[in-house]
């Protein structure tokens, strides 16, 4: 028996029946609004701090409200879609918030026992399929959008990580513009740092010129695979020395002073160089090393231009006046170069990573 109810909209015959023969795309009120303001508009929304160096701790929710008003605004309509979309994309975050206001499994239900314990199976389960997931869609449900992507953050999690490791170490060879990759996993895990290593080693990222990583063992598998990096940062002391990297041009991050006698030799071309205050207790030695010990050797980097005194810790406020007069009488004593003019520079990070 025939269905009694028949559509009211007619088709020509031979045309396809698609989502698109609706009508136009909106372009009344909201709608109206030129792309260029749109993104105008987006870019005032914070992005997600690069380099962010305690990605597993909690975190502000603001740090996501630039993804989450791009998400909503692409399943508004087509149009803010057709502007948008690229952004969305652009940068895929893809890190731990435990404990934070954000409940990154989703259920209300869910208690975190990441501070209890210092691991949570359910969060880091949930991470890792989210890597998965996210790696997949863009590099083989939708491949166009693996040309988008600039920015990556990861957490990598301690859950299936050799599959998760290794999936993710292959995707990033499928994004050709990826400029940007911050790293990070949980410190003090001899298991996934061999694992870094051994899989690493096999791949090839000259696309990748920011990186942000761990100062572990496993790191110097990463760094190696991105021989074009001209940013380089370290979230956690160095467990070894550095090879030569004469394409670095910017350091931040945390460097023991033992290290700061050899990077007029590993990094011969810097031009920016951060000098932090002690961040916790393991490094807390730091701030009684003598400000001109730590300083002793970057008068040899001939193209350094910037030196910046970085206070993470209220407390280190007396620490980095003392580094602030070494490094100015650092420039001091340092030869004029045609075309290059030193500074010193303080930025206060206590209320926040850049």
């Amino acid at each position: 028996m025939a269905s009694k109810h028949r559509p009211r909209r007619k088709h020509k015959l031979g045309t396809p029946i698609t989502a698109h023969t609706s009508g136009p795309p909106n372009s009344i009120g909201l709608a109206s609004v030129p792309p260029e303001l749109l993104l105008e508009i987006i870019n005032y929304l914070p992005r997600f701090p690069i380099p962010c160096a305690f990605m597993e701790s909690p975190m502000r929710t603001a740090t996501h409200t630039r993804q989450a008003a791009i998400m909503a605004l692409v399943q508004l309509c087509r149009s803010f879609r057709r502007a948008l979309i690229h952004c969305l994309w652009e940068e895929i975050i893809l890190c731990s918030l435990h404990g934070g206001q954000t409940n990154i499994v989703g259920d209300p239900n869910h208690i975190c026992a990441f501070e209890r314990r210092g691991y949570c199976h359910t969060c880091e389960r949930h991470l890792a399929f989210e890597i998965v997931a996210q790696l997949e869609t863009v590099t083989i449900r939708v491949p166009e959008y693996a040309a988008r992507v600039q920015t990556l953050t990861v957490f990598l999690p301690r859950y299936s990580e050799k599959t998760v490791v290794s999936e993710f170490a292959r995707c990033l060879t499928l994004l050709p513009n990826l400029k940007t990759l911050q790293l990070h996993y949980s410190l003090h895990q001899n298991a996934l740092d061999r694992i870094i290593s051994n899989v690493f080693y096999r791949f090839q990222y000259g696309h990748v010129e920011t990186l942000v990583i761990p100062g572990q063992t496993g790191s110097e598998h990463i760094l190696k695979a991105c021989p074009n990096v001209r940013h380089l940062s370290f979230t956690s002391e160095l467990s070894r020395g550095l090879d030569a990297y004469p394409n670095i041009e910017k350091f931040t991050g945390v460097l023991p002073y033992s290290h700061y006698f050899r990077v007029h030799r590993s990094m011969p071309n810097l031009k920016f160089v951060q000098v932090r205050t002690w961040t916790n207790r393991q490094n807390r030695s730091l701030a009684i090393v003598p400000a001109e010990i730590r300083m002793a050797e970057l008068d040899q980097l001939s193209k350094l231009e910037v030196i910046e005194i970085a206070l993470v810790r209220p407390e280190a406020r007396e620490e980095a006046e003392e580094l602030q007069r070494a490094a100015h009488s650092l420039v001091a004593r340092m030869p004029m170069v045609s075309g290059i003019r030193r500074r010193v520079e303080v930025c206060d990070y206590t209320t926040g990573y850049k």
